[in-house]
């Protein structure tokens, strides 16, 4: 889509519906999702960041959820708001660094220099180390899973490189088994292992693997249908398959 169309196609949705949501797909970074057109009648705009605990449909009905409440309280603050089965979201200011790099088209748009941005953050049970702590300054070292955001590919593996894993490994169990299968495809696994259901498990890039879990590096140099195994996370890798 070009992008006179795409402004256009914001415009209509904003008309129609009084908001836009852009979702940005995981790469090298992970998933994030924004409005655009609350700004108008309300002065702001929400990001939901990372989060890869929910499926892209559930992002968008969490964001549509929370605009539905902004609406009811006609713009008014609120610091967290219960979504049933989704869970407990609180809402919280974004530094205007984040809201500069993930919230491009509200700049585009509006051409403005500043949005009031709002974080829209899952409660402990949903929560991923994929979602950053936007109310404070961007800084990569705070949040190594969005380093690649600001930097070049520097890992010695193609750029598009993934790896599936369980939930729980995405929200900080240690990974005990991993096998690589491609050049550019990994499994990882907590002790659940690749027998876990599937509607727990998750593909993302090898990048936010290695920023969750550091210790996995050696698993880029092992060869294909090769794997290592451990028992904990302060156990050596041992050779397996």
């Amino acid at each position: 889509m070009e992008k006179k169309q795409f402004l256009e196609s914001i415009k209509s949705h904003i008309d129609n519906s009084g908001f836009h949501i852009t979702l940005v797909s995981a790469a090298t970074t992970p998933r994030w999702a924004y409005t655009i057109g609350l700004k108008e009648k309300y002065n702001m705009e929400l990001v939901f960041a990372g989060g890869i605990f929910y499926m892209a449909r559930d992002v968008n009905s969490i964001l549509h959820q929370v605009v539905g409440e902004i609406v009811k309280r006609d713009g008014n603050y609120f610091e967290s708001i219960d979504l049933e089965d989704l869970g407990v979201f609180s809402i919280r200011h974004v530094d205007h660094s984040w809201a500069r790099r993930l919230m491009l088209g509200v700049y585009d748009y509006y051409k403005i220099e500043k949005v009031n941005a709002f974080q829209i953050v899952p409660d402990e049970d949903h929560f991923t180390l994929d979602v950053p702590d936007m109310t404070k300054s961007f800084d990569t070292t705070m949040e190594p899973v969005w380093q690649w955001f600001e930097k070049d590919w520097d890992l010695d593996i193609p750029e598009k490189s993934t790896v599936t894993t369980n939930i729980e490994v995405l929200m900080g169990t240690p990974i005990t088994e991993i096998v690589r299968w491609e050049d550019d495809y990994w499994e990882m696994f907590s002790e659940v292992g690749p027998d876990g259901p599937n509607e727990w498990k998750r593909v993302v890039s090898i990048g936010t693997i290695i920023a969750i879990d550091p210790s996995v590096t050696p698993a880029l140099n092992l060869p294909l249908e090769k794997g290592f195994l451990r028992d904990s996370k302060d156990d050596d890798w041992r050779d397996w398959g």
